[in-house]
């Protein structure tokens, strides 16, 4: 499989196949992205759990 690292700006467009990945903003940690894919790709966000957990360490703490 292989692997693309790339940094992006916003309004940048990002294709793969017949796909899109657009930034449209960015906030500190935090990207919001706008996708264009044909119906039959299947698209889902996987947090990071790792992340939940500190915050919620914190929040909690």
């Amino acid at each position: 499989m292989g692997k693309l690292t790339l940094d992006i700006r916003q309004g940048d467009v990002l294709n793969i196949g017949d796909s899109q990945i657009r930034l449209i903003a960015k906030s500190g940690k935090s990207s919001r992205l706008e996708i264009t894919a044909p119906q039959i790709i299947n698209i889902s966000l996987e947090h990071n759990k790792c992340a939940s957990l500190i915050l919620e360490a914190q929040v909690h703490g």
